[in-house]
């Protein structure tokens, strides 16, 4: 499940002209989101998720960032991208929950 919700961040922020996008899957078959560019787990989960900087453009989706569908996440570093946004609404309910945007 997690993959799939990072493949729809990719596919929202046009993925294939970030600065580095190595091993983010474009298809629909990815099973594990472990080993791409910018995403850390623990135990096959993400739990951070530091893309600052990186060239990220367009919107980010309302509802991938839930409990039940990144449960083990507590990072997002999208700052310094060309993100149009509100914070959505799954972010301010997250316990533990940390982001990094430009202050």
């Amino acid at each position: 499940m997690a993959a799939r919700a990072l493949l729809q961040l990719a596919a929202a922020t046009r993925a294939p002209l970030w600065a580095n996008h190595s091993g983010w899957a474009t298809g629909s078959g990815a099973s594990s989101c472990c080993g791409w560019f910018g995403v850390e787990c623990t135990d096959g989960s993400p739990v951070s998720i530091n893309l600052y900087s990186n060239g990220l453009e367009g919107t980010l989706p309302d509802d991938i960032f839930g409990a039940a569908t990144l449960p083990q996440l507590r990072f997002l570093s999208v700052g310094y991208n060309v993100l149009s946004a509100r914070c959505p609404a799954a972010w301010p309910g997250r316990r533990g929950w940390s982001t990094s945007t430009p202050g």
